[in-house]
């Protein structure tokens, strides 16, 4: 998925990032693109590090990242990627 001008969007074909598919980066990004600053991104558990870049790029435009506490989720290997 991703945000085009204001309406989240089904990609086609979807993005893949870290061989993962459905990514949540593209959103993010594509999220950042279109709202700025105005933009929350929240990564919950899942595996490697697909959202880590995604929210960087959300903080640097002064938007609001926010993570699931690592020892809370149940795949916490994505959340401890977000905090570093």
């Amino acid at each position: 998925m991703t945000v085009l001008t204001g309406l989240i969007a089904p990609g086609f074909p979807r993005p893949t990032e870290n061989n993962s598919r459905p990514a949540i980066g593209p959103l993010f990004r594509s999220a950042v693109r279109t709202a700025g600053k105005r933009v929350i991104g929240a990564v919950q558990s899942g595996h490697l590090d697909d959202g880590t870049a995604g929210l960087l790029c959300i903080k640097q435009y002064g938007g609001i990242a926010v993570i699931q506490a690592p020892q809370t989720a149940r795949l916490g290997d994505r959340t401890d990627g977000a905090t570093r």
